[in-house]
């Protein structure tokens, strides 16, 4: 596809943004969602399953929008 190469897993969703496949009002949560797994990748033993619960809660319809979109955009 030709976009320039992100320097993180956050910065994945800034290329996505800056290419038009992205609405660039949901970045910030995205970039929180980014953010959370990098806490339940690297710190998952000490990880309180109430918070990942409830994060998942708050995250799932922009999840949910995300996954959509590349559904549509990409594999159909």
């Amino acid at each position: 596809m030709f976009l320039r190469e992100p320097k993180n897993n956050k910065d994945i969703f800034a290329v996505l943004i800056e290419n038009g496949y992205l609405d660039g009002e949901k970045k910030e949560n995205y970039e929180k969602i980014a953010g959370f797994r990098n806490v339940v990748v690297q710190d998952y033993v000490r990880l309180d399953p109430e918070i990942v619960f409830n994060v998942l809660q708050r995250s799932l319809p922009d999840l949910q929008a995300f996954a959509r979109h590349i559904k549509e955009n990409f594999l159909s």
